[in-house]
């Protein structure tokens, strides 16, 4: 699962981050917050897309 976790992070990053860390710099955060809150969405989604991949069961 291990693996699959970190390609699942992986492939949120690239799609999700610059959205997501675009949107946190317009609200007036930091840039640090801002990649702290992508980095910290993004870690949780990927969980849930290894859990979902590996587990054979919808979510």
């Amino acid at each position: 699962m291990r693996g699959l976790f970190y390609f699942a992070l992986v492939l949120a990053i690239g799609i999700w981050a610059p959205p997501i860390t675009g949107w946190a710099i317009r609200q007036g955060l930091p840039i640090s917050v801002a990649f702290f809150i992508a980095l910290l969405t993004l870690g949780a989604l990927a969980w849930h897309i290894a859990r979902w991949m590996t587990t054979g069961r919808n979510w």
